[in-house]
């Protein structure tokens, strides 16, 4: 077993969780099938893909459990990340480490857990991949393997997933490199007392797009989308791609101007026609507005500000634009891309 983390090696662990921005990222996927595999192979009902943060276990791909994170200090992949083998747990009510633990008393009423530590090359442990059952049983050498080679290719896929630059369906920046653009042009602005604003868009009810005429024509529409808002932007503006439907620009402008680049964007959106199984539809699409120093001093602060007023915008009718803390404007097309049950 790998000793207890020291504080400056914790430091270092979390630094490089926060390198691969991956907490608090919308679903994906390349990890949920990941998780599907491990179902399948391993035959458990729960199967995570667990991130320990500071004072937090948070999901970044979860099969049969609901909630998102859970409190760090009961989580078995705590200690997972501590060891230099999976950790196996035959049955927890059996084990002095686990017995009374709150998640074998109460949900999901862990028996079984066996978790493979998520290593960097560098040796820091972000989390863990690991399965659970709600009753004690067996996991020999050949299981064992099988985690370990599993974790290995979920390490693979974040290792890629930091390294890739561009968006492969929209083409535009992925949301590490537009974290790191627009983050560049933060910096920037605070030594030149500039102003910086980030805005934040989400396409409104996109599940519905998809399910009306399929995700063919939905990665049409994430596609059309970008390049007709990239088509309205500045050379040089960074727009991303967070995930799913939800993007941002970055833009070296204040509040107001900002709020101007939003409702461009807006009407540009919604002006796209697309083809699909029950005739021609249009899309909108939903925007928050964050501006430094106002909103915030670090670039996480400016997106969660961003993201407080685009759900603002989805709470007031959607399609729409929303300043932080501000009224939203009216929309250009509230029934846009709606089924006909749902237009009345």
């Amino acid at each position: 077993m790998a000793a207890c983390l020291s504080p400056e090696r914790e430091d270092l662990r979390l630094a490089a969780l926060r390198s691969y921005d991956l907490l608090d990222t919308p679903q994906e996927e390349a990890f949920d099938r990941l998780t599907r595999l491990g179902q399948r192979l391993f035959d458990t009902p729960i199967v995570l893909i667990s991130l320990i943060d500071r004072d937090r276990q948070w999901f970044k791909s979860r099969w049969g459990f609901e909630a998102r994170e859970t409190p760090r200090a009961p989580a078995f992949c705590d200690l997972a990340i501590r060891k230099a083998d999976p950790l196996v747990v035959p049955d927890a009510t059996r084990d002095a480490r686990f017995a009374e633990n709150p998640f074998v008393l109460g949900a999901p009423h862990i028996r079984f857990y066996a978790g493979a530590p998520l290593r960097t090359a560098e040796g820091f442990a972000l989390g863990a991949l690991c399965v659970i059952d709600t009753k004690p049983r067996a996991f020999g050498a050949r299981d064992v393997g099988a985690l370990r080679d599993l974790a290995g290719v979920v390490m693979n896929t974040f290792d890629l997933r930091r390294q890739v630059a561009t968006d492969a369906l929209t083409g535009v920046l992925s949301r590490r490199a537009f974290r790191e653009e627009a983050r560049s042009g933060l910096e920037a602005a605070k030594r030149l007392g500039a102003p910086f604003s980030l805005v934040t868009f989400d396409l409104d009810r996109f599940k519905a797009v998809n399910d009306t005429h399929g995700h063919m024509t939905g990665d049409q529409v994430l596609r059309r989308a970008a390049a007709a808002c990239h088509g309205e932007l500045r050379a040089g503006d960074p727009l991303g791609r967070l995930g799913g439907e939800e993007f941002a620009v970055a833009l070296p402008v204040a509040a107001a101007e900002a709020l101007e680049v939003a409702k461009r964007l807006q009407a540009v959106i919604a002006a796209q026609v697309f083809d699909g199984a029950e005739g021609p539809f249009q899309v909108t699409a939903s925007f928050g507005v964050a501006s430094w120093p106002d909103a915030g001093a670090s670039l996480d602060d400016l997106m969660a500000a961003a993201d407080v007023a685009l759900y603002a915008a989805k709470g007031q009718g959607r399609d729409c634009c929303v300043l932080a803390e501000q009224e939203c404007f009216a929309p250009i097309n509230p029934t846009a891309g709606l089924r006909p049950e749902e237009r009345a």
